[in-house]
This record gives C-alpha cells, structure tokens and sequence, in this order.
C-alpha cells in the first residue's frame, strides 16, 4: 500500500501513517518544515491517547524519546512505517519500500536508505499516536510475525554479509 500511493503521489515529500494510528493536531507542520530540511525524518510515537492502560503498561513504548533500534543486533536506527517522511525522489531512488518482506519492511527500507548515507533524523515534535493490538491473540499473532519478519532480515543483513563479506550490513552509527 505504501509503494503504490508514493507511485501515485505527485508531491515533493511522502509522510507514511497507518490506518489504526493518530496524527496530532502540529503533526503535517512539523513533518512539512522537517523534510525541508532533511531527506529523511521519523516523527516521535506516543502511546497513551490510543491504548487502554494495561496494554500501555505491558508493552515498551520504542521511539518515545529516540529512534528504534533492532534488537538482535548493534544495527542503524529505524523507524515504525506510520511515521515515516521522506523525499519522493529519494523514496524512488531506493525502490520503495521491499514487498518481499512479510514484517520490518519500515525497518529494512530505513536500513537500506541509511546505508547510502542519507541520515534517518527523529522529529519530537511531531507526534503520532499510536494503537497497540488490545486483545492477547492479536498480541500473539502480531508478534509471531514479527519474529518471523526479524528472521528474514537476518538473513539478508547478517548471513548474507557471514558469506559474502560486500553486502553491507548497517552499523550503529
């Protein structure tokens, strides 16, 4: 879905939210006059407004106060795809986002632009608000394709570089 409205877009800059997710009333200012500056930006997530207090409590809360980072590996910070900004002509450059990828498409495509030397930059004041799943089987479901999705970009950053030492596999900066 992402790849196909940043086809049909005709705008300079492209800012991704999801469905299920909220945009403070500041947010299209601040992701605006971010991309004039940057090629680049994530905005920062909030998560009290959307989720009850035991799912706010039980889960982490990731690029509250800073960009995300993977967890199985000392790798460039990414971004959740709800709040994502970039160029259009740099979105292009890089292919869009990887459709192969069942999960941690953001995640990859964040990567992938990094290594090409174009920095991610977190945005504080341009809030997302973002909905957790509420009920124990969309926990489950969801993280089980996470791990899935984790497993597939292992395999591309870490095996991949394990056997051929000219895939680059991102570093922490």
């Amino acid at each position: 879905a992402r790849n196909t409205a940043a086809t049909a877009a005709t705008g300079e800059g492209l800012l991704f939210v999801d469905a299920d997710d909220v945009v403070a009333d500041d947010w299209l200012v601040h992701m605006g006059n971010a991309l004039k500056q940057h090629e680049f930006v994530a905005a920062r997530l909030e998560f009290r407004k959307l989720n009850p207090d035991w799912v706010y409590h039980s889960r982490g809360r990731p690029q509250e106060k800073q960009l995300a980072r993977y967890p199985y590996g000392d790798f460039f910070p990414h971004a959740f795809g709800t709040s994502l900004g970039i160029r259009k002509t740099l979105h292009d450059t890089a292919d869009g986002f990887d459709e192969r990828l069942l999960r941690g498409q953001e995640m990859e495509y964040c990567w992938r632009i990094q290594a090409q030397g174009v920095e991610l930059v977190y945005i504080p004041e341009a809030v997302v608000h973002y909905r957790f799943r509420a009920d124990f089987d969309a926990i489950y479901n969801q993280s089980y394709r996470y791990a899935q999705g984790n497993m597939q970009i292992y395999k591309i950053y870490v095996k991949r570089h394990q056997q051929d030492e000219t895939v680059r596999v991102p570093p922490k900066p």
